[in-house]
């Protein structure tokens, strides 16, 4: 095999990490170095096909695969089972006089001039998310043991540049603004199930001491008895941001923030990263967040120290007493306090505040 030919499709496969709308050209590019006449991408989430691509096939083929005999496939649904980043070919996955007697075989594999030279890889395997990179040969050709190592090393610059793509754009989506050049601290991204993308050290220590991780496959996702943070992720998706108050095991409060992934973000990602980011998950403790947000206030809206106090305070939602309880005042000290504070504001009602609050 040409080095020089194999290097180039390895650049290209690189480029296909930066550049998402180069998968195809490297996909065709590993096709035509290993004398394929097709090839394919596909990817798996948790609710099934995700999407795919199958730049060599005849449009009319690749359709009526889609409509119809992905369902029926045996080849895929034993692929499916095989272990990541390791090449497999057709005997692996399914015997031949078997595949020659399905309706597939006769009517879809067979008419395209396929028989079985293939070989597959799965890229990515994390529960239910899935991608499934494949060659094929033409009929009555098989893939000799070189170009089965040559599939093997370059899916594996694949997989490497996926990863390398994937942490440079999750670390940037918690940055702390467009001009800075460190992440935010405290910021956890997730998936549309709650499962952890990216965090930091201490965010990990802080939500698994308070008993909000679970594991899940490989990983670990956010966790509620209630299932709060899974309906807040939920919303999320939805573009609704939300927030909450959760006491850890050790008795200190977390107080959680849940924002959506900016528009865009979210699906400007490889499409080999099958587990897409769905919101980011700001985790403060109670006391540093009040502090944070009667600091605000005070710029912000000029209140007093002794006004966005209350404000705070009042904004937790279970009522005057408390609130004045745990400021060490009294109820109608709170009350002229809230005038002052609706005034400021121009709000009227305890409702009102608690979202001004939260916006600030």
């Amino acid at each position: 095999m040409d080095e020089g030919a194999f290097d180039d499709v390895v650049s290209l496969i690189y480029d296909a990490g930066i550049d998402l709308t180069s998968w195809d050209e490297a996909l065709v590019a590993v096709a035509r170095l290993l004398k394929s006449s097709q090839c394919a991408l596909q990817i798996y989430d948790s609710g099934g096909f995700g999407m795919g691509s199958a730049p060599l096939m005849d449009p009319a083929f690749l359709e009526s695969y889609r409509a119809h005999w992905r369902a029926q496939c045996p080849v895929r649904r034993a692929s499916v089972r095989q272990a990541a980043g390791k090449v497999y070919d057709f005997d692996t996955v399914i015997d031949r006089n078997d595949f020659r007697r399905t309706p597939i075989y006769n009517e879809w594999w067979r008419a395209q001039g396929l028989g079985f030279g293939a070989l597959g890889i799965n890229l990515t395997v994390d529960g239910p998310n899935l991608a499934i990179a494949s060659i094929y040969k033409p009929f009555d050709r098989e893939y000799s043991a070189v170009e089965q190592r040559a599939f093997g090393q370059l899916m594996g610059h694949a997989i490497r540049a996926t990863k390398i793509n994937r942490r440079i754009r999750l670390t940037a989506l918690t940055y702390a603004g467009p001009s800075s050049s460190a992440a935010a601290p405290n910021i956890v991204v997730v998936d549309r199930n709650g499962g952890i993308l990216l965090a930091d050290e201490r965010s990990c220590r802080r939500l698994s001491s308070a008993g909000l991780l679970e594991r899940d496959g490989v990983g670990h996702r956010l966790w509620t008895r209630d299932g709060m943070l899974a309906r807040m992720v939920e919303g999320a998706v939805k573009r609704r941001g939300s927030g909450c108050r959760l006491r850890a095991r050790d008795g200190s409060e977390l107080k959680l923030d849940v924002i959506p992934v900016p528009e865009g973000d979210g699906g400007n990602f490889p499409w080999l990263a099958v587990d897409r980011p769905a919101a980011l998950v700001h985790i403060a403790e109670a006391d540093e967040a009040d502090a944070a947000c009667r600091e605000r206030l005070i710029s912000v809206h000029g209140l007093t120290q002794a006004e966005a106090a209350v404000a705070v305070e009042i904004a937790k939602g279970d009522g005057r007493a408390a609130a004045a309880a745990r400021l060490g005042i009294r109820e109608t000290t709170v009350r002229s306090h809230l005038e002052a504070i609706f005034g400021k504001l121009g709000i009227h009602r305890q409702a009102e505040l608690a979202r001004a609050v939260g916006g600030v």
